[in-house]
């Protein structure tokens, strides 16, 4: 549950996270200015809509995360290296984290959390390869972090990001009039 409330959050707040022209051939564009709305009923409008507005949400979310989580991977020599995540291993976690999301949200599939394990305080992930659950093998690449290491991230990143729009030095991101509105009541 952990997963998909904290997903959820940054997920909300990169919705309004603009990405470049590279990412997104649309960016900046508004849904009216793309789609000729001559050929199709309102219905058909509405779901295209909604479509578009929710396009490359898993993108905005890794995007997000990996822009505001400077500062937050700390170098050092660690007896084992493969249950530690580094920052350019972050992309790829993040994705896994994401359809991790999805795929039980949408489809009801398990999510394959690290286990616990005694003595493995200072780890971020577990060194297990794999895992079956309900007779299905889920391979090492689905792995999801311990809880603790994507609270961490999270709080720094909600952090990093609170802080940017405080000192008004997020030109990447559109302030949306409920946080304008949270910003000057504070």
């Amino acid at each position: 549950m952990v997963f998909i409330r904290l997903v959820s959050a940054i997920e909300t707040l990169s919705k309004f996270f603009k990405l470049s022209k590279k990412d997104d051939l649309f960016s900046g564009k508004e849904f009216d200015d793309v789609v000729k709305k001559d050929n199709l009923s309102r219905n058909e409008r509405n779901e295209l809509k909604k479509l578009f507005d929710v396009r490359y949400s898993r993108k905005k979310f890794v995007k997000f995360v990996d822009k505001h989580s400077k500062g937050f991977f700390k170098g050092g020599n660690y007896k084992a290296k493969h249950t530690k995540i580094k920052k350019e291993d972050l992309p790829k976690v993040l994705k896994t984290i994401y359809d991790a999301r999805s795929d039980y949200l949408h489809r009801g599939e398990p999510m394959y959390l690290s286990i616990p394990m005694r003595r493995a305080s200072k780890w971020d992930i577990d060194p297990n390869l794999g895992m079956i659950i309900d007779k299905r093998k889920i391979p090492k690449s689905k792995k999801l972090p311990y809880a603790y290491f994507l609270e961490g991230l999270v709080r720094h990143c909600l952090s990093i990001f609170f802080l940017l729009i405080k000192m008004e030095k997020a030109p990447f991101f559109t302030i949306p009039a409920f946080f304008n509105k949270l910003l000057t009541n504070s």
